[in-house]
C-alpha cells in the first residue's frame, strides 16, 4: 500500500510539472520562426508540447523523473495503454483507428537521456504528437527506454512490431544505416600505500566540463591530461608522490567521484592530489600553468566553464599516505601509454575507431580505470580489445571487458545509394525504403543517409531480433515538422496486410 502512495504520488508531482511547463511555455508558441513548418503538424499545438517539454528535461536531473513525466501524460488519456516496468521503460500503446484496424503495426521509440536534454526533448515531442494527433495509422507502440540498458531490459513482445522507427539520432533528414560497436574495460589493481616523504602539497583540479559522449573525438580529456603531465614531468625527473587521483563528478565534500563502472560519458572533471620534493616545485607550477593556458585558450568556446588550476595546501598534516614508487609508476604510464581519443581514420579521412578514459580513481584501496573501445567494424574493435588486454597485462592489471554495443555493420557506403540503382537500394530494409521515399517527397530533395559513432538501440534491437524491420530516423530542430510529417504520411500510408 506504502508503494502505491508512493508512486500515486510521483505521477501527481509528474502531472503537476507537465501542466505548468505547457501553462508556462505556452507563450512562448512563435518561438520557432525557424521551424521549417509542415501543413500536417499544428504549429501551436506542436510549440506548446516541445516548450513544455524542452523545459521537463533541461530541468531532469534523471532520465527516471523524465520516465514519470511521461507515464503521468499516458495515463492522462483514455485511449493509451500504459506500461513503466521496473528498470524505468515506459511503453505506451494506442489501438488502430477506424479503417486501419488491419494495418501493419509501428514501434515509436527513443531514449530518455537527460544529459542530452535537446535530442531527448525533440524526441519524446515527436512521439507524443504522433501518439495524440495522428489520424491515421495501425496499432502504435511508443516505447520511452531508459540510458543505461534500454531497449535490453524491454521485454521481447514490447519489441515486435512491423516497424520500429527510432528516434535516437540528431541529423537533419538522415537515416542511419549502421553503428560502431563499442566495449567498455573495466581495469583495477590493489594500492600499496608508503608514508609521504615530500613537503609541498598541491590539488591540481579540471573541472566544469561539458558533457559529452565517449564517441567524441574532440574533447578534452581531463584524466590523460592531468595524467600525461605527470608522466612527462616524473620521467625528467621530477620527484613527485601522488596521494589520490579521481574523476567522474564532484560530490558534496569538494571531492571526485565516479561509480564503479562508468557510464558513456567523460569525466567532467578530474583531480590529482601531488606531494613534490621543495627543488621541483618550480617545475611542476610552470608546466601545469603552460598547459592550463593553452587549453584554456583552446577550449574557451567549447567549454566556456572549464575551470583548470594548481593549489597549493597549507596544511599538509591530513596527508598520512600516498601510493608506493612502483603504484604511482604504474598508474602514471598506463594512463600515458593507454589511447585516449581518435585511434585510426580511412584515406578520406573519416574517423573508423576510437577508444577512451572514461574515469579513473584510486579510493578504497585501489586504483580503477573504466575505458572503452570504438569502431565501425568487428575486426577493428577486436583489434582494440586485444590491444587494452595486452596494454593492462604489461602492468599487471586485472582487466574484465563487456560489450555495451555491438557492431551494426555500415549497409552499404552512402556514397553509392541511389534509389534508381534497385541493387544498391535493396540493401536497406523496406521501411527505411519507405521513409526515404517520403522524406525525399516531402522535401523535395533527396533524403541522406549515414553511419553514426553515438550508442544506438538499433545495434541491440537486431541483437535480439536479427530480422527487425527497423528505421533510425534523425530529428533536428529546424526540421522537426517536416520529419513528422514524414512520420504521419508514413502512417496514413501504410500497407494493410
Amino acid at each position: 500500500m506504502r508503494n502505491i502512495i508512493y508512486i500515486k504520488g510521483r505521477l501527481l508531482k509528474a502531472a503537476a510539472i507537465l501542466m505548468a511547463a505547457i501553462l508556462m511555455f505556452t507563450s512562448l508558441v512563435g518561438c520557432g520562426d525557424d521551424i521549417i513548418s509542415s501543413d500536417k503538424v499544428d504549429t501551436e499545438i506542436f510549440q506548446a508540447l516541445y516548450a513544455a517539454n524542452q523545459a521537463m528535461v533541461s530541468s531532469a536531473n534523471s532520465s527516471v523523473n523524465i520516465a514519470y513525466y511521461l507515464e503521468s501524460w499516458a495515463r492522462g488519456n483514455d485511449k493509451f495503454k500504459v506500461s513503466h516496468d521496473k528498470y524505468d521503460n515506459i511503453i505506451v500503446s494506442t489501438t488502430a483507428t477506424p479503417g486501419y484496424e488491419d494495418a501493419d503495426s509501428t514501434i515509436l521509440h527513443c531514449t530518455l537521456e537527460s544529459d542530452a536534454p535537446e535530442r531527448t526533448s525533440l524526441a519524446i515531442t515527436a512521439i507524443m504528437y504522433l501518439m495524440e494527433y495522428s489520424t491515421n495509422h495501425g496499432f502504435i507502440r511508443a516505447i520511452f527506454a531508459e540510458p543505461s540498458c534500454g531497449i535490453e531490459t524491454v521485454k521481447e513482445n514490447y519489441l515486435r512490431a512491423d516497424n520500429f522507427i527510432s528516434f535516437d539520432w540528431s541529423k537533419n533528414n538522415n537515416i542511419m544505416i549502421g553503428s560502431a560497436g563499442k566495449n567498455c574495460f573495466h581495469v583495477q589493481k590493489e594500492i600499496t600505500y608508503e608514508a609521504p616523504s615530500f613537503p609541498d602539497a598541491y590539488r591540481i583540479t579540471i573541472m566544469g566540463l561539458e558533457p559529452t559522449m565517449a564517441a567524441k573525438t574532440n574533447q578534452i580529456n581531463a584524466v590523460k591530461t592531468i595524467g600525461k603531465l605527470l608522466a612527462e614531468l616524473k620521467s625528467s625527473g621530477t620527484l613527485i608522490e601522488i596521494a589520490e587521483f579521481n574523476s567522474g563528478y564532484m560530490n558534496n565534500e569538494g571531492l571526485f567521484v565516479a561509480d564503479e563502472f562508468a557510464s558513456d560519458d567523460y569525466p567532467l572533471g578530474a583531480s590529482a592530489l601531488v606531494l613534490v620534493n621543495d627543488n621541483d616545485v618550480s617545475k611542476l607550477t610552470k608546466k601545469i600553468e603552460k598547459s592550463r593556458d593553452k587549453m584554456l585558450e583552446k577550449y574557451e568556446e567549447t567549454d566556456p566553464n572549464m575551470f583548470y588550476e594548481i593549489t597549493p595546501l597549507e596544511e599538509t598534516s591530513g596527508i598520512t599516505q600516498v601510493l608506493s614508487p612502483d603504484d604511482t609508476s604504474t598508474l602514471l604510464s598506463f594512463i600515458y601509454t593507454c589511447p585516449c581519443g581518435t585511434y585510426e581514420k580511412d584515406d578520406e579521412g573519416e574517423v573508423t575507431s576510437l577508444t577512451n578514459i572514461l574515469s579513473c580513481n584510486t579510493q578504497g584501496g585501489k586504483m580503477c580505470f573504466n575505458l572503452c573501445a570504438i569502431a565501425q567494424e568487428e575486426s577493428k574493435l577486436s583489434s582494440l580489445n586485444h590491444l587494452f588486454l595486452t596494454l593492462s597485462g604489461l602492468y599487471e592489471l586485472e582487466c574484465t571487458m563487456e560489450e555495451d554495443s555491438p557492431v551494426w555493420p555500415m549497409l552499404l557506403d552512402p556514397e553509392t545509394i541511389d534509389e534508381n540503382d534497385y541493387a544498391a537500394y535493396e540493401a536497406l530494409t523496406p521501411l527505411m525504403r519507405k521513409l526515404a521515399e517520403i522524406s525525399t517527397e516531402v522535401y523535395e530533395k533527396d533524403t541522406s543517409y549515414g553511419f553514426g559513432f553515438d550508442n544506438t538501440s538499433t545495434a541491440k534491437l537486431l541483437k535480439r531480433l536479427p530480422d527487425a524491420n527497423v528505421a533510425t530516423y534523425g530529428l533536428t530542430e529546424k526540421n522537426i515538422e517536416r520529419q513528422l510529417e514524414t512520420v504521419l504520411t508514413f502512417l496514413e500510408r501504410i500497407n494493410t496486410k
